[in-house]
């Protein structure tokens, strides 16, 4: 009778600890199945670089052309065309690529990793860091990996001594007009507005690049047909404001050779995707020098 009391009252236990927690458990289990199936179900090319380890909280964020995709870093986790990882203040990740380099992105690090020829294995990887560092663990092939960080571009050797001194490129914010306005306005900031004498090209190492205040010229020009982009969402009584942040590859013809969208916060794909027509059609001056990559945010007021 006692040792069929003691299982009596263990059974119990075991039954009301597993009520106690299975909604929790579950939740997680659940999460991380449609995880780990999200993430294997995208399809986005070659694998450009591997997660070795990662420390604090890490992680990595996939846009796809269904939904985003955000899960924590491991060790062993793939990245692919136009992943961002994220890392907090008291956080670290290391990545090993395909051409033998090893990189440590440091805390506070957001960083998007692209190929430069995306359907193609072995292709050149560029990271983009908004923010952060890194640091070298191993170094690679010459040429299949570049870093741009501080208005830059560089192999991980290579790193400059002093950034140039162009200030970071400013948002183009446009103001939505009335419908009985004839002329759309475009509201831009007084740095922005005021002359200035900086050049459109720089020298960095010995090789051209496009100055910011260039690149923001160019894009100011066309803000008539941003306008008209927000004007037919306003016709269409669709959502006409918002922000947008590109990130955008110029390639040395002075082309948009690369745009994707890193952040969307208008929910509204025909305003998206006339935003994206005019960006695509911009023309630069050609420069002697490598493919330069840009994040730029247009806002829609």
């Amino acid at each position: 009778m006692r040792v069929e009391a003691a299982i009596t009252l263990v059974s119990a236990a075991l039954a009301g600890v597993f009520i106690y927690y299975s909604k929790p458990i579950s939740r997680k289990l659940v999460t991380w199945m449609n995880g780990r199936a999200a993430v294997s179900a995208t399809n986005r090319g070659p694998v450009i670089a591997i997660v070795e380890n990662a420390s604090g909280s890490a992680v990595i964020h996939r846009l796809t052309d269904q939904s985003d995709i955000t899960y924590r870093a491991r060790a062993q986790s793939p990245i692919y065309h136009l992943d961002q990882i994220l890392l907090a203040r008291a956080s670290a990740a290391d990545l090993s690529f395909p051409s033998g380099y090893r990189l440590r992105l440091l805390p506070g690090t957001e960083a998007t990793i692209q190929s430069y020829r995306p359907n193609e294995a072995g292709s050149p990887v560029l990271i983009t860091l908004s923010s952060g560092d890194f640091q070298i663990l191993a170094r690679g092939t010459e040429g299949l990996l570049y870093i741009a960080m501080n208005n830059q571009i560089f192999a991980p050797e290579f790193r400059p001594k002093s950034a140039p001194a162009t200030p970071p490129l400013a948002s183009m914010t446009l103001t939505a007009p009335t419908r009985a306005s004839a002329q759309p306005s475009v509201a831009v900031s007084a740095a922005a507005t005021a002359p200035s004498s900086a050049p459109d090209k720089l020298l960095v190492g010995g090789r051209e690049t496009l100055s910011n205040e260039y690149i923001e010229k160019v894009i100011r020009t066309h803000a008539a047909a941003f306008q008209h982009c927000q004007m037919n969402s306003i016709r269409d009584n669709l959502a006409s404001e918002g922000s947008l942040l590109f990130n955008m590859t110029i390639s040395p013809a002075g082309q948009v050779a690369h745009l994707h969208i890193l952040q969307d916060m208008l929910n509204n794909k025909e305003l998206l995707e006339c935003t994206r027509s005019v960006l695509e059609r911009l023309q630069f001056e050609s420069f002697n020098g490598d493919p330069m990559t840009i994040n730029y945010p247009i806002d829609y007021k």
